[in-house]
């Protein structure tokens, strides 16, 4: 303890207290219960969990335990940054369409070839009444 500026060691590096004024630095979260910063590299990403307080991040996923990501914290192997949210996702959920049961936007992304049909039906819809315009004229 006596190494850090703080007075705090944990597991090898100096942390501190932490509360809503002073927050954090990147790469580190605020611990329920201790209120002090911990790496969110030493957050067990992909430990099995039911429900948020499982996890030592406070975050729940899909039964598997996340934590915050972003360009100075990087998602563990096998593991990828979700864009929205900022969290870590596994490969495989990110392959099998992102963030898994998590609906609450109500939006879905649509592939090309939806919209290359729907192009196609409106060019087809357009066609016809033109044609109908043009031959109710002669």
């Amino acid at each position: 303890n006596s190494d850090c500026e703080s007075n705090m060691c944990r597991d090898g590096y100096c942390t501190r207290p932490c509360t809503d004024l002073a927050p954090c630095p990147e790469s580190f979260m605020c611990e329920q219960g201790t209120n002090q910063c911990v790496s969110i590299y030493d957050l067990r990403v992909g430990t099995a969990c039911q429900s948020n307080a499982d996890c030592l991040s406070n975050m729940c996923h899909n039964n598997y335990c996340t934590r915050p990501c972003n360009e100075g914290a990087l998602c563990p192997d096998y593991y990828q940054c979700q864009e929205v949210g900022g969290y870590c996702i596994s490969n495989a959920e990110a392959e099998a369409g992102g963030a898994g049961d998590d609906s609450s936007s109500g939006c879905q992304t649509v592939g090309a070839s939806f919209w290359t049909v729907m192009l196609g039906c409106l060019w087809v819809m357009g066609r016809m009444r033109r044609r109908k315009l043009f031959s109710s004229c002669v």
